[in-house]
């Protein structure tokens, strides 16, 4: 195919990837913090004995044919998946895999990485195989941030494929193998960390190790792109991915509307009609941190504690609606310890060497783009290849569809 024909394939696959995403179970999202082996500077340091050494991760490439069987029994394709691996687990090591559809071009995985308390656990994710004949070498491999869905099981996007499968497979048509993680928590036991942006990082990066391992050829070649939430764990897995997967070769990052901005963006989104994604957000950093969300909740919002847990972001988003006065005590959320845990989910802190877009609308009512623009001058404070991409008139979902041309374009000349 010459560059011309590609371009035109990549711009509609792109296109269609966004009315998917549009269409799908896109949410808003905050800012947070956790515990990472190799955590942003202002971050406290938390050392973990899984091995990191790329020699003892599985992700070097396919595996002998038949060897990586689908699985079955406790692990399928939409049930909740067990978070615990034997001590010492490398991060990033295929574990399980069953077919997520009827042609087994979508597969869910449960793989290993490192949780928020860093220590070994398994997460799921989707992987979409591309259709005919792989380049040679291999495919490439498109990690996919995705945004809020919410903190339930029942929203992870490997067990209710609906929202993301199009996307993912869209994304295949222009000649990757994508992965997309669930992240620490959902889809499988344990609570989701959500908004922890190193345990985020460390999900993106081990996703796609672990997608190597499957019966298809890979090259070791990344593409990180993700949005909201997705945004955030995508930056926070190319400041990560030099240390924690040196076997992956991180080709670009695009981060759109990515959640940042601290304790102000908690300020911001407290006021908001999307209020409810605070209080997802103070669950999500509680998880992280062992941090009690009641000590930080009005006793208004308390109930709301049950509808996180039991339901994805909309329903969530329309308990918090219904509920009369504040929802989060702001004083007691910037007084540590919670000030210091939010403090230490700060992205920009960490140079990212290869090349990166942020975008960003201007009419975001979610995530202010100064939050963007702050994050931006830091990075290249840093030296950091960064471009920022200001959308006139763009919301928080649709500035994925409103930068379409500028982002295939970008994507295109690296």
């Amino acid at each position: 195919m010459n560059r011309r024909r590609w371009l035109v394939s990549l711009l509609v696959a792109a296109a269609l990837t966004a009315l998917a995403i549009l269409l799908g179970p896109l949410g808003p999202t905050r800012s947070h913090r956790s515990a990472s082996s190799t955590p942003p500077s202002s971050g406290p340091v938390v050392t973990t004995t899984v091995a990191t050494d790329p020699s003892a991760v599985e992700s070097t490439g396919s595996s002998v044919p038949g060897t990586l069987a689908p699985t079955s029994g406790a692990f399928a394709a939409t049930s909740v998946a067990s978070q615990q691996v034997a001590a010492g687990t490398a991060p990033g090591r295929l574990l399980d895999h069953v077919p997520a559809n009827a042609d087994g071009s979508l597969v869910r995985i449960r793989y290993s990485s490192v949780g928020s308390a860093g220590t070994p656990i398994a997460e799921t994710g989707l992987v979409a195989i591309p259709p005919g004949t792989p380049p040679a070498g291999g495919w490439p491999i498109l990690s996919v941030g995705h945004p809020t869905v919410g903190s339930a099981d029942i929203c992870a996007p490997s067990v209710n494929t609906s929202g993301f499968a199009g996307a993912a497979q869209i994304f295949t048509q222009f000649g990757y193998l994508v992965v997309m993680s669930d992240y620490e928590g959902l889809g499988t036991t344990g609570p989701h960390t959500f908004l922890d942006g190193h345990s985020e990082g460390r999900a993106v990066l081990d996703a796609a190790r672990a997608a190597r391992q499957l019966d298809v050829p890979t090259t070791d070649h990344l593409t990180l792109w993700g949005i909201s939430q997705g945004g955030q764990a995508v930056l926070f897995a190319a400041e990560l991915a030099p240390t924690w997967a040196p076997d992956l070769h991180l080709v670009a990052t695009v981060a759109e509307a990515p959640a940042s901005g601290g304790i102000e963006l908690f300020r911001h989104v407290a006021a908001t009609d999307e209020r409810g994604f605070a209080v997802l957000a103070v669950a999500g950093l509680g998880a992280a941190d062992g941090l009690d969300p009641a000590t930080v909740l009005t006793p208004a919002a308390q109930p709301l504690l049950a509808v996180v847990e039991q339901q994805c972001s909309e329903a969530v988003k329309q308990a918090a609606a219904a509920i009369n006065g504040d929802l989060v005590d702001l004083a007691a959320l910037a007084t540590d310890p919670w000030a210091a845990a939010i403090a230490a989910q700060q992205l920009g802190t960490i140079e990212i060497t290869t090349p990166l877009l942020i975008v960003h609308g201007t009419a975001d009512p979610l995530i202010p783009i100064a939050s963007s623009e702050a994050l931006v001058a830091d990075y290249r404070s840093l030296g950091t290849p960064v471009e920022f991409l200001s959308q006139s008139g763009a919301g928080h979902a649709d500035v994925a569809l409103s930068s379409l041309t500028a982002v295939v374009a970008w994507l295109a000349q690296h």
